[in-house]
């Protein structure tokens, strides 16, 4: 059940994308239809490149009490997931300063900058791993977690603001660290 929600809006997207390209691909450059093609295959665009996050805050919603909540704590760990990744993935260049692959971690070994090449992609503007919904997935089952495990603990009085609901996003933020390491290595 929690993967119905984002695969409905898949369809749907899937189909803006796939109307919208074939209008604009049939359609004079620079004419009106391009442009309402253009138009049409941005409906459904934005939604296949933001699938991890959906997928992340499905499996939140599904396997909590209170899905507002762990939907938010979804997105945070999926932004805090892209943006750690990225502090770890460098280009390395050639001499004429195009990008011939990526150093993860460290170099050596099995791991050379053409081979983990392919591995690189874009999301939500990060440069990232490209574990698509399987990193998304992931981090909504950490999310989830978290979120059961930690939104009813009761801090000391002087800190107890942070405490209940609002620990699990720092939970999540610290639960991001080994999960990112796990996915870089």
């Amino acid at each position: 059940g929690a993967f119905l929600l984002p695969i409905s809006v898949l369809a749907i997207a899937g189909l803006f994308l796939g109307v919208g390209a074939t209008i604009a691909s049939n359609s004079p450059s620079g004419s009106a239809g391009e442009t309402f093609g253009n138009f049409i295959k941005q409906l459904g665009d934005p939604l296949f490149g933001a699938l991890p996050l959906l997928f992340a805050a499905a499996i939140a919603v599904s396997f909590t009490e209170e899905a507002g909540v762990a939907v938010f704590n979804a997105i945070i760990g999926y932004l805090i997931f892209s943006a750690l990744q990225s502090v770890f993935i460098n280009p390395v260049y050639d001499s004429n300063k195009d990008i011939v692959g990526y150093k993860i971690l460290f170099s050596g070994g099995w791991r050379t900058p053409s081979d983990l090449k392919a591995l690189i992609g874009s999301s939500l503007g990060f440069s990232v791993m490209q574990t698509s919904v399987f990193g998304g997935i992931i981090v909504g089952f950490v999310v989830q977690w978290a979120y059961n495990r930690f939104h009813t603990i009761q801090l000391p009085q002087v800190i107890s603001f942070f405490g209940g609901k609002r620990f699990v996003a720092l939970a999540v933020v610290i639960l991001m660290i080994p999960l990112v390491f796990t996915f870089l290595l």
